[in-house]
């Protein structure tokens, strides 16, 4: 279908070829037309077919080859054992009633339309034509035969004589077309290669040459060796190009697709998107983009999803990253021009809003951008050393490097923002900050919300009405009913609590940026049937950073998907700025820490695809290349997060067993295949998909489950085997050894990475260069030694939000033993509030509110800081419960971090601190005394020697009685979990709390 396709497009664009060539000519230029399929191939089977010799009269249309596709679409090809491929034509009886009816539906429709106006040989029409307006043509093609097309409209067979298509030919029509002997040249793939069509200063006729690209080819690499052709070394006259696409939807699929390969060819040589030759007029969604916007729209419209056969069904088994938006393409074709035009306007409109909207966070990977960003380096850490024996780009080192950069952009003003509010709204303009009335401005929003809500509404019940009619089943019904529901819900509820003026916080997705901003306003921007197709409707947000501004289509919004942005209402920024004064207080240009990586961009891209690729300036002036990585990436958590690898059997096995009291979990790096521990046994478990596709080459391996000594069964959605103790380093020997996969540690990274003797990198300074200074002593000169200062590593001072954590710290009296320890734990009761459990794990000070539910402690809200060498605090994230979907929310959200700081200061829980401690100092002096006057003949019931030798008091007060008192009898299964966590595990164990 898709030749058939482009061979139309091709036939449209004949006289616009035509055309563009005698312009090109007019101006002084010689035209070079380049073609894909010369249609040779079909007219000769025609002319065979029909017994026709040459100058015979020829009948022959664009619809004879529409006859020909569709007689080949019931063509059904088999495939034997030897992979030898054998064509069936299905016959009337097995198309069957239903079958055989479309096929002569089809077949009546094509007759019943006249093609006589499209040539169904555009080669030759365009080179009569060209003759006929007085032009020479010469042609580099291997066709032999084709069409003559007369003045008055009669066609007849024409064969290209053997001389026209020998090499020998080809080079002749070159040199004419060079000499000046011939105006135009036509040429496809035979003359993509091997030849030099350009203003060469050899040649005699040096006009300068116009390729017209009247057909692209397919193979990327041949087109842009035709491209070449016209641009070459030695000429004197640069080429210019011409892309002719007609304005049809049909041709948006073949542009973007010439996009995408023009993008990839140039990003692997230059790293970007865009060169000299680049199709920047042509909307290239073939990516991931694209595929993400295509996905949205079905989802929302199944209406357009059953139009085009259900192509999201289809797509789910290619696991190509454009398997969906590349079946839609295809089909759209099929549609109506009005449903073509409605349909790619939405596709391009969602894809540009999506790039914006990526390209602002900086999260936009399709290009590297150009950035000015005058780098000072700070320091650097080798991330991933030289993995190759050789010097090579491919297996060389990458590094990490943090730079003093400049700051790109500044926001709008404040009253910028509230003017652009305003103008949403239809308020008139304001010349002063405070002549803008909040309250007013909310006042005419809520108004205005209301009305919308009302069409929403109203629009809604008609939709449901009218679609639920050609719903056949009520189950259908009810499903379309449910959907359409939720969708209403979701658009209502943004639109009632997200309303022009306010204030918000803006979380990302991946990189968990944080930015803050006013709603400007909420519309729907492109129309659908759907009125609550959620993809249609637009929050705009100016934003108090250089992003300036957002505009999401709100099933980005709140929408509980994977890509979904967080938005919250929020009057304030983390240190308590009004976020109306954030535009005014960020106005100020100046440099910011960026962390990029450098080296081998390949690796570095591979293991943190977060990043986003750029060419930017250093403070030497020079251009370099890196992957800037989000504000918020810290490559030290990073690192510590990263999953440790295993190189022998009895690695893993110590690991699980002893290492984490068979607790730890391996995976392959895919994470497809686990092995842990049996939970109730002292065997093990290895698990891997039930899909066969990813699970297969496990569950399938005979050697895999020789070793293990049993077959895998079927587990809900997973396959299992349990592997006896014996057994286990066999089993682990067939995975490592002899299949190579890699096994992992995900969890209790620390605890393998001690017993490997694993050491994290660390930054090195970069010394700034010392630039000699000269001082004049009289008439003369005299050389002074440089006294640059030395740079010391980068940290981050304190904030208002460290040292308020720190003061509480020492209010409650356990500041000391907090910085004394690198395993503390110290649980406040303070009624009627929540505990706070305060520990410290190695360089990590956690400071958690617990809580218990059908026997399961999880946290409630929870501040992490990392303890610096010298003491001091820095902070790193927050966690708070996910109500809507359960599990945890992971982010540094410094916002509500100052929140949580203040109310445990003003909820006194430095004062009950400081009396829990001093009454737990009590008791321990008193189990002391009591201890010295035990009869020494009376047997021990515990040993109390912790109590009296301890080194630091402070840790033996504050931590507590032997953490084996409180541990689970682990015989009695059903016994619920203590609601708080141990004090001190006796073995080295993962820091997570089980979910409700």
């Amino acid at each position: 279908m898709h030749n058939c396709i482009e061979q139309g497009l091709l036939a449209q664009k004949a006289d616009a070829t035509v055309q563009a060539a005698i312009q090109a000519l007019q101006r002084g230029e010689k035209p070079v037309i380049a073609v894909a399929n010369t249609m040779g191939s079909f007219i000769q089977a025609y002319a065979d077919a029909h017994d026709l010799e040459a100058g015979d009269s020829i009948d022959l249309s664009f619809g004879n080859l529409l006859e020909r596709y569709l007689e080949r679409s019931r063509d059904v090809i088999t495939r034997d054992y030897r992979g030898q491929m054998t064509r069936h034509r299905l016959s009337d009886e097995q198309l069957g009633e239903i079958g055989l009816e479309a096929y002569e539906d089809a077949l009546e429709t094509i007759r019943a339309d006249d093609f006589s106006a499209i040539p169904i040989s555009p080669i030759d029409y365009i080179e009569q034509q060209l003759e006929r307006a007085g032009y020479r043509v010469a042609e580099v093609t291997g066709r032999k035969a084709g069409l003559n097309y007369a003045a008055d409209g009669f066609t007849t067979y024409k064969v290209r004589p053997e001389q026209e298509t020998t090499a020998k030919a080809k080079i002749d029509a070159v040199a004419r077309f060079n000499a000046g002997d011939a105006d135009v040249i036509l040429l496809n793939c035979s003359g993509s290669t091997g030849i030099s069509l350009h203003a060469s200063e050899k040649f005699a006729d040096q006009r300068p040459r116009h390729m017209i690209v009247a057909q692209a080819e397919r193979d990327i690499n041949v087109f842009m060796q035709m491209l070449g052709r016209i641009h070459r070394t030695g000429q004197v006259r640069l080429p210019s190009y011409t892309l002719l696409m007609g304005d049809i939807p049909a041709e948006k699929r073949p542009g973007a697709i010439l996009c995408r390969k023009m993008a990839s060819l140039n990003a692997n040589t230059t790293a970007a998107r865009e060169t000299d030759i680049s199709l920047s007029n042509v909307v290239d969604f073939m990516n991931s983009y694209g595929e993400q916007v295509v996905t949205e729209l079905l989802t929302e419209d199944p209406d357009l999803n059953a139009k085009l056969d259900y192509p999201t069904v289809q797509a789910s088994n290619d696991a190509s990253e454009i398997a969906l938006v590349k079946k839609v393409t295809g089909r759209i074709p099929l549609l109506p021009i009005e449903e073509q035009e409605a349909v790619y306007s939405l596709i391009e409109g969602e894809y540009r809003d999506l790039v914006d909207q990526a390209r602002a966070m900086g999260e936009n990977i399709l290009e590297a951008d150009q950035l000015d960003l005058d780098a000072r380096p700070l320091a650097q850490m080798e991330v991933i050393p030289d993995s190759g024996d050789t010097q090579s780009e491919f297996t060389g080192p990458v590094f990490l490097e943090v730079v003093d950069a400049k700051s790109q952009t500044k926001p709008l003003t404040q009253l910028q923002m509230m003017n652009a509010v305003r103008d949403g709204i239809g308020l008139t303009q304001v010349d002063v900050v405070e002549a803008h009335d909040r309250a007013e401005v909310e006042a005419i929003a809520r108004k205005q919300t209301t009305t919308t809500l009302q069409r929403l509404k109203q629009a809604t019940d008609q939709y449901r009405t009218a679609a639920g009619v050609r719903k056949r089943d009520a189950d259908a019904i009810a499903k379309f009913t449910e959907r359409i529901d939720a969708q209403y819900h979701h658009i209502a509820s943004i639109l009632d609590e997200f309303v022009p003026g306010t204030a918000v916080q803006v979380m990302t997705p991946d990189s968990k940026q944080t930015f803050y901003g006013v709603i400007a306003g909420i519309q729907q921007k492109n129309r659908s049937s759907n009125p609550v197709a959620s993809s249609t409707w637009k929050m705009h947000i100016l934003v108090a950073d250089a992003v300036r501004q957002f505009n999401l289509p709100l099933s980005k919004v709140n929408s509980g998907r994977e890509s979904a942005l967080s938005i919250t209402l929020k009057e304030q920024d983390f240190f308590g700025n009004d976020v109306y004064a954030l535009f005014d207080l960020n106005q100020t240009t100046g440099r910011i820490k960026r962390q990029i990586f450098t080296g081998n961009l390949i690796r570095a891209f591979e293991k943190y695809p977060s990043g986003k690729l750029v060419n930017y300036t250093d403070d030497q002036g020079n251009v370099r290349q890196g992957l800037m990585m989000p504000k918020s990436f810290d490559i030290a958590e990073a690192l510590t997060k990263e999953p440790i690898t295993f190189s022998q059997p009895h690695q893993v096995m110590t690991f699980i067993t002893e290492l984490t009291d068979r607790e730890g979990v391996v995976k392959t790096l895919d994470e497809l295949l686990m092995v842990k521990a049996q939970k109730a046994g002292d065997g093990f478990v290895l698990q891997v998909p039930k899909a066969k596709e990813s699970g297969g080459k496990y569950y399938l391996d005979e050697d895999l489950i020789t070793a293990a000594g049993s077959d895998f069964y079927s587990v809900s959605d997973r396959m299992e085997v349990v592997i006896p103790s014996y057994r286990l380093e066999q089993t682990l020997t067939v995975l490592m050894k002899q299949r190579n996969y890699t096994l992992s540690a995900f969890e209790y990274q620390e605890i393998a990475r001690d017993f490997l003797g694993i050491k994290l990198p660390e930054f090195k300074v970069i010394e700034p260069e010392a630039v000699p200074v000269q001082a004049e002593v009289g008439n003369a000169i005299a050389p002074q030694i440089p006294t640059a200062d030395v740079v010391k590593p980068p940290t981050v001072k304190p904030g208002a939000l460290e040292k308020r954590i720190i003061r509480f710290l020492r209010e409650a009296g356990i500041q000391q033993a907090v910085l004394d320890s690198d395993d503390f734990h110290f649980k406040i009761e303070n009624e009627p509030y929540i505990p706070l459990v305060i520990e410290r794990h190695g360089g990590e000070l956690y400071l958690t509110h617990y809580l218990a539910q059908n026997g399961d402690t999880f946290i409630d809200t929870e501040m992490v800081f990392t303890v610096q060498p010298d003491g001091q605090l820095q902070f790193k994230e927050t966690a708070v419960q996910n109500s809507l979907q359960g599990g945890e929310l992971r982010a540094p959200d410094r916002s509500f971090a100052q929140i949580f700081s203040k109310n445990i200061l003003a909820q006194g829980f430095a004062e009950a601190a400081k009396a829990q401690f001093q009454a737990q100092e009590k008791v321990a002096e008193s189990v002391s005394a009591e201890a010295v006057n035990i009869k020494r003949d009376e047997p021990d019931l515990f040993d109390t020697t912790q109590f009296t030798s301890a080194p630091d008091r402070h840790q033996m007060d504050v931590t507590g009685p032997d953490p084996s008192w409180d541990m689970p009898d682990k015989s009695n299964v059903n016994a619920p979990p203590s609601p708080t966590p141990p004090a001190k595990p006796l073995a080295p164990q993962k820091r997570s709390v089980p979910q409700p």
